[in-house]
């Protein structure tokens, strides 16, 4: 059985040997980021441009390697943005462990999916998800408490009650809104197992699968469960709108083909928002948009309830806030450079890189800013299936490094 291995035939001290060498080694660091394919199709390249004595199909396998090295560079810095971004996820998920706050298990198992995706896109977001749940979690304890004191409870209860099951309520839209505008979603909704498991290998359609998984592994009974443990009351959602949800929840399913899942992605949110209605949520937050907001805001002073005031003046910075960690204690693991990067030998360099924009260095994650709430439209605002910025998909740019090199690679046999 050919092995394609191009050292196994490339004469010693030709240039086809030293190219060889740095191929060999560039596809081990490609292979160590994921890079399989690409890898493989270099090497084959070069095998048999090498075994065939063909001139141009050499020249063209130089080319396509030129294009791995790009992939491999790209996927590099990929890989330390999602090892620094799990980092902040999994100092947040401790604080709030250690504050006996409650987090959605199903946001905790969409990190690790993200991680494993390499999203660090969607990393980042559930970063900004996290602290505006963990700050809003916070003060809703302390208004208890205070209304606790000053016999307060019945009607404090009901409203955060609400706004708690709302929130949860949201999140779950804002999933759903994801999946309906990744450019790959009709390819992790396939209604073909075999297709659907080939994409997934490959890196295609796993951001939408993430944001299902967080859907499908919602449970609202149990949500409901800890609000009333929380606030003493049920939120006000009644046994209909709670089996509306359900059932909308179980028709959308990993199998079905895009044409369906997107039908069923449109009810669901249907069925959202009309329990968000029920609940009291302002209309300003019944779109994707507005939900967004709302998700990533830690300003305790607006209002999510229409039954909620609004405060007449700014409010100072509540004594309830917590200081929501950014980072990590220690610095992110992550593979240094000089491990991942491809070394070559030789008093040559046969592969020379193409020109790369340089990366700038990330910011520090910070707290979104505050949006300044919208008017009030005076009618009920449809779910919208549109949204102006879509999810970054990660491998979106480390396939199409190779793609246009790929193309030069005419083997012609002689």
């Amino acid at each position: 059985m050919e092995t394609f291995d191009p050292l196994s035939i490339a004469r010693e001290g030709t240039e086809s040997q030293a190219v060889a060498l740095q191929v060999a080694e560039l596809a081990k660091q490609a292979r160590l980021l994921g890079l399989n394919e690409q890898a493989d199709a270099m090497t084959k390249a070069l095998y048999f441009s090498i075994k065939n004595k063909n001139e141009l199909g050499f020249k063209a396998a130089k080319s396509l390697a030129l294009g791995v090295m790009e992939s491999v560079k790209s996927a590099r810095e990929q890989k330390q943005k999602v090892n620094e971004s799990a980092s902040r996820i999994k100092s947040i998920l401790g604080f709030a462990k250690d504050s006996q706050m409650t987090i959605d298990p199903a946001l905790i198992s969409s990190a690790a999916m993200m991680e494993k995706n390499g999203d660090a896109a969607g990393l980042d977001e559930l970063t900004g998800l996290l602290k505006g749940n963990i700050t809003r979690q916070a003060e809703s304890q302390t208004k208890l408490q205070e209304a606790q004191a000053k016999g307060t409870m019945s009607s404090t209860a009901q409203i955060e009650a609400n706004k708690i099951m709302a929130e949860q309520l949201l999140n779950q839209f804002h999933n759903a809104q994801r999946i309906l505008n990744d450019p790959e979603n009709y390819k992790a909704f396939t209604g073909n197992p075999f297709e659907q498991k080939a994409n997934e290998i490959r890196g295609i359609g796993n951001n939408v699968k993430s944001y299902y998984n967080s859907i499908s592994g919602y449970n609202l009974a149990k949500g409901m469960a800890e609000i009333k443990a929380a606030t003493g009351t049920a939120a006000g959602m009644s046994e209909g709108e709670t089996k509306a949800f359900q059932q909308a929840q179980s028709a959308l399913n990993i199998n079905q083909d895009w044409s369906n899942a997107a039908e069923s992605l449109n009810i669901f949110n249907s069925t959202i928002i009309r329990s968000l209605k029920k609940l009291g949520v302002r209309n300003q937050y019944l779109t994707p948009q507005g939900a967004q907001d709302w998700l990533l805001n830690t300003d305790v002073s607006r209002p999510l309830l229409d039954s909620e005031e609004i405060p007449s003046q700014p409010v100072a910075a509540p004594r309830s806030n917590p200081v929501v960690p950014t980072s990590t204690t220690g610095t992110p693991t992550t593979q240094s450079s000089s491990n991942l990067a491809p070394t070559f030998g030789g008093q040559v360099t046969l592969l020379t890189p193409m020109p790369l924009p340089s990366v700038p260095a990330q910011p520090a994650q910070q707290a979104p800013a505050t949006p300044t709430p919208t008017p009030m439209p005076t009618q009920p605002v449809a779910p919208d299936t549109t949204q102006t910025a879509n999810p970054v998909n990660p491998y979106a740019t480390i396939r199409s490094n190779v793609n246009r090199h790929i193309g030069a690679f005419d083997l012609q046999t002689k």
